[in-house]
């Protein structure tokens, strides 16, 4: 195999495929990417069993060939290149290359291209298009709600997609909060459902522009495929049936809360130190009229207070919640007001910003201790 390319072209090709190789691999074949020299261009491959990306470049092929390369190395040569065309040169016959840049000659051994995992074709036909920002602000609105790698419940790991013809709608939870994102929140249901783990559409969503270029979506029965000018990446799904959080918010709450969002999140921060390295990161609210009052304390290092003006209605409610979740959340709302709708400890309470419908943040309410309900007891 031989071939000519840019590397302005090569460098960042091989980083975005190599992200998605996982950092401890099981098979030498999973350190290395594919590489498909053909008439025109070269296309590279990568894949972690689970996900696969493939991403194309223009190059001059003077013969066509396939080699299987460790990425990382790769990655970390063509890096150290200033910019320029590199030459390529590979022997079908073992699993050596070498490359050359000006006076550089570089050696690079893989693995035979038998040995590397097969690859699954290409759909031919995407069923949805979307702007690439819709569909980047669908995973970065909700992804930090999902549960972590290492939980039980693997379906919570991942992210329910739904989709329809003009709507992206998102729903990530651990069971104890959740973030729920529709791009058109008075849509008719979604046609398509799936779930797909949160930490594959995060690299997606690296791979996602912030603008209106077209992403479009293909859906299979173990993958979701998407498709940019740049690159068709395709994730493997999570079977079974989501959490139906949705269906245990309230209908109506006792209790709701007009307040600044930068001032929430200001509060959060400073009384949510004390507890900040302790989960599950207790601070206890104290709701009455026109004032919200937090407080926390941990033995050993401390207590901290503040109180808030806010427009409030319904009842006076005391109730304690997770800080460190409730800043996470409130990063992904832009508007200057966020509401607060809450009916105590024994009912999921909602954040959501009044002039923008898209999303919206559900949390249960921690169990207040005799400590922590003391503590809050001020003349707030």
């Amino acid at each position: 195999m031989r071939f000519t390319v840019s590397l302005g072209d090569l460098s960042p090709a091989v980083a975005a495929v190599t992200r998605f190789l996982p950092s401890k691999a099981l098979r030498p074949a999973l350190t290395c990417i594919r590489l498909d020299a053909e008439a025109g261009s070269l296309a590279l491959s990568a894949t972690d069993m689970d996900n696969v990306i493939r991403t194309t470049i223009p190059a001059q092929i003077e013969t066509e060939g396939i080699a299987t390369v460790p990425a990382r190395y790769l990655a970390e040569v063509l890096r150290r290149l200033p910019a320029g065309t590199v030459s390529w040169e590979s022997d079908g016959s073992d699993s050596s290359a070498s490359l050359a840049w000006e006076r550089t000659r570089l050696s690079v051994t893989g693995i035979p291209p038998e040995q590397y995992p097969p690859l699954p074709p290409l759909p031919e036909q995407p069923k949805y298009s979307f702007p690439q920002a819709r569909l980047k602000r669908a995973i970065l609105s909700t992804s930090f709600a999902a549960a972590p790698p290492e939980a039980a419940r693997a379906l919570l790991t991942g992210i329910e997609l739904r989709f329809s013809p003009d709507t992206i709608a998102a729903l990530a939870t651990d069971g104890f909060h959740a973030a729920a994102y529709s791009s058109h929140p008075d849509a008719a249901p979604s046609d398509a459902s799936l779930v797909v783990p949160a930490l594959s559409l995060l690299e997606a969503a690296r791979l996602l522009a912030d603008n209106e270029d077209l992403v479009d979506l293909s859906i299979e029965p173990s993958h979701l495929w998407l498709h940019t000018a740049s690159a068709d990446l395709g994730l493997r799904l999570l079977e079974g049936k989501y959490f139906s959080i949705l269906d245990l918010v309230p209908k109506t709450f006792s209790t709701t809360v007009t307040i600044p969002r930068a001032s929430l999140m200001g509060a959060c921060e400073r009384v949510g130190v004390v507890t900040e390295a302790h989960p599950p990161h207790a601070v206890t609210a104290t709701i009455s009229s026109g004032q919200v009052h937090f407080h926390a304390a941990f033995p050993a290092i401390g207590s901290a207070e503040e109180t808030l003006d806010a427009r409030v209605q319904g009842k006076d409610l005391r109730f304690a919640f997770n800080a460190q979740q409730l800043l996470a959340a409130m990063r992904r709302f832009h508007g200057e007001q966020l509401v607060w709708e809450l009916s105590g400890e024994d009912s999921l309470a909602r954040i959501a910003d009044p002039h923008d419908p898209s999303l919206q943040y559900m949390h249960m309410p921690l169990q207040m201790t005799a400590s922590s309900a003391a503590g809050s007891g001020t003349d707030a």
